[in-house]
């Protein structure tokens, strides 16, 4: 959706009060209601600042409740799929929920060497708050991270992460198989003819089974590193860990190897869009971390072979609020090996999504979706969840 902007100049000559009274009505201006997002020139300085964000209603029942106050009973996250008649929640659970709000600053400044850009973002889908009588969240950061001559510092989206092969869904958790991850990192995009090819190096983080459940330490020596080739309708991508865990009796590592292939296709009123990923190791990326990346047997570690991926097709309805219907269709799946068959980690997750959006205005947009999924443990445990969800947003 294209956002709306207003413009603000201030000339570059005035009394320093002049310049601060400017600025402060700038702010005001960008982050009034009635204003919409803003665009303008930091008085005394050749900084452009940008501001927007949206404002997101969710209303969503579950046919089963993941827990008190759990994150996963707003966001889908296939390896918390309640068990049926479970004793942490409850049947037919209804809750509303605005955590998904958010808003970023951006800025750009011209350099000798090309422009100068950070943008830092925030939402408020914590889980600390409760419903009892404020409903109140705190802030987190999403985004922090700053450009110069084709180099990204800071925190933002895994380059092994595709953000053109993700579908529209009301869902904040995305559907099975999806690789989902924002960490630190430091990442070198070279154009090129047709495409663009990007090397990072990105903050590394090993998950396990340790204990019996998913784990994670920080005993990590050696980032994760990764490399891409996009052009316009496809990308692939190739992934290599350094994977320890120094916890108690166990002190080993091990490699971590994987590969991705995305895409985005349009074809008239149909986009056909998705993400398949396969390896060793790859767990904390994929599907929210549903499979750990190493199983602990004794004494040692092993990279736990997994795979995953969705398929989405986009149907555009036309008429008012130019409708679509979006299907999507995911899957993951994890290898048996001895440390880890039998218990009650997630083997094998699948979801459906379907959804209906429509926009009345530019900055608004309605949708109705359907999800249905499933999560199968290795001990032959099957849960099962189904969410319908209504969401409402507001771009500015």
């Amino acid at each position: 959706m294209k956002q709306q902007r207003s413009a603000y100049r201030q000339p570059r000559h005035g009394t320093k009060a002049a310049k601060l009274g400017s600025l402060a009505a700038a702010v005001l201006l960008a982050f009034s209601g009635s204003a919409g997002a803003a665009s303008f020139q930091i008085p005394g300085s050749s900084t452009t600042l940008d501001v927007g964000g949206y404002v997101k209603l969710d209303l969503i029942w579950n046919d089963e409740s993941s827990g008190d106050n759990s994150q996963a009973n707003i966001e889908y996250t296939p390896q918390l799929i309640p068990l049926k008649n479970n004793v942490a929640g409850e049947d037919g659970q209804f809750i509303f929920n605005g955590r998904e709000s958010r808003i970023w600053v951006k800025t750009s400044t011209p350099g000798s060497g090309g422009d100068i850009k950070t943008h830092i973002e925030f939402d408020f889908d914590t889980n600390d708050g409760n419903q009892g009588v404020s409903n109140s969240h705190h802030a987190r950061v999403r985004h922090a991270y700053g450009t110069y001559r084709n180099v990204l510092f800071g925190r933002t989206w895994s380059t092994f992460m595709y953000l053109p092969g993700l579908p529209e869904t009301n869902d904040f958790g995305g559907p099975t198989g999806d690789i989902f991850v924002r960490q630190a990192q430091v990442r070198f995009t070279w154009p090129m003819a047709g495409g663009s090819f990007d090397l990072a190096i990105e903050n590394a983080e090993t998950t396990s089974n340790a204990a019996g459940a998913l784990a994670r330490v920080d005993d990590d020596k050696i980032p994760d590193i990764i490399g891409r080739y996009s052009t316009k309708n496809w990308s692939v991508a190739a992934l290599v860990r350094s994977l320890n865990i120094e916890e108690g009796a166990v002190d080993d590592s091990t490699q971590g190897v994987a590969v991705q292939f995305g895409w985005n296709y349009p074809f008239g009123n149909v986009t056909f869009k998705g993400m398949l990923s396969a390896g060793e190791g790859i767990g904390r990326y994929m599907s929210l971390g549903t499979h750990p990346d190493v199983v602990v047997t004794g004494s040692t570690i092993d990279a736990l072979e997994s795979f995953g991926g969705f398929a989405s097709l986009q149907f555009k309805t036309g008429g008012p609020g130019n409708g679509r219907i979006n299907v999507v269709l995911g899957l993951t799946e994890a290898d048996d090996p001895v440390g880890i068959a039998g218990t009650a980690a997630i083997e094998k997750t699948s979801s459906l999504h379907v959804n209906y959006m429509w926009n009345p205005e530019k900055s608004i947009r309605h949708g109705i979706e359907l999800i249905a999924a499933t999560a199968d443990q290795y001990n032959g445990v099957e849960r099962e969840l189904t969410r319908v969800q209504w969401s409402t947003m507001f771009v500015f």
